[in-house]
């Protein structure tokens, strides 16, 4: 995990986590602006945003909890650094309650294990994937989706993803989606991302975007998949699926995992 200083000597961990800022300053009205954080500490955090904040302006600054998705966290803070650009600003928490500090130390902990790994694989468009009018027929996204997921996996869990071929753990598409933006034509290379999200008890989505090699976006998509018994009934994703999946989710949700995987009752279910 990246770690930089800011001038107070206060290491800082880079994390990329979704935020939002309650502005109010004297001279401009009250506004909320969605952010990116870029690093964070006990003591104040940098984020991107797309408009400008004014120095010395006093906010809020709402970031989702690891402990329950669905609530989110207020931290006041200062602003006190403005970039040139005016699109990254550095704060400065004020006063935070015991159980927030307690929470934000353990997002801390945990982000030194965060790793950011990515996924993709590359096809090349024949004469079998077109149409009559020459270009590629809609279900053959549907095809590569099929085709990158098990690429997908087998990356993820090398020699073990033999417990799909076995019969031992079954794959179940809940839901399948893709939305067109442009052509694909003969000989035209794609490729193929693949980024596991929303992870749940029993399933998870993979969202899938199609490239030209040029980084045109073609197209979009989304499976919901789930993780069966060879009978077919639903069983939680397996600890080995959640450890290896990990580093490919984005950073608030790999917090999330890491928190989950910790707790004593999913320590002791993987002995």
């Amino acid at each position: 995990m990246q770690q930089t200083e800011d001038r107070r000597r206060e290491t800082r961990v880079a994390l990329d986590l979704p935020a939002v800022l309650s502005t109010n300053s004297s001279t401009k009205p009250s506004r909320e602006v969605k952010a990116q954080t870029v690093n964070l500490s006990l003591k104040g955090c940098a984020v991107v945003c797309g408009n400008s904040i004014p120095h010395d302006a006093e906010c809020v600054v709402r970031l989702g909890s690891i402990l329950n998705p669905e609530i989110n966290h207020e931290y006041p803070a200062r602003n006190i650094w403005v970039s040139p650009d005016s699109h990254q600003v550095g704060l400065e928490f004020s006063s935070i309650p015991g159980p927030l500090a307690a929470e934000l130390s353990k997002v801390l902990e945990l982000a030194k294990w965060i790793k950011r790994d990515r996924f993709s694989i590359n096809m090349t468009v024949f004469l079998k994937d077109t149409n009559a009018e020459g270009n590629v027929y809609f279900a053959r996204y549907f095809d590569w989706q099929g085709m990158a997921r098990e690429a997908f996996f087998r990356q993820l869990l090398g020699e073990s993803v033999a417990v799909f071929t076995s019969g031992q753990l079954r794959l179940i598409t809940v839901d399948a989606a893709i939305h067109f933006r442009h052509e694909l034509r003969l000989f035209d290379e794609v490729v193929i991302r693949v980024q596991p999200t929303n992870t749940r008890h029993t399933s998870v989505d993979l969202l899938f975007s199609y490239l030209k090699t040029n980084g045109e976006e073609i197209a979009t998509g989304k499976q919901t998949i789930a993780f069966a018994s060879p009978s077919g009934s639903l069983i939680p994703i397996p600890r080995q699926v959640l450890e290896a999946g990990r580093t490919y989710l984005n950073d608030i949700e790999q917090l999330r995992l890491l928190y989950y995987l910790e707790k004593p009752e999913h320590q002791s279910a993987a002995r």
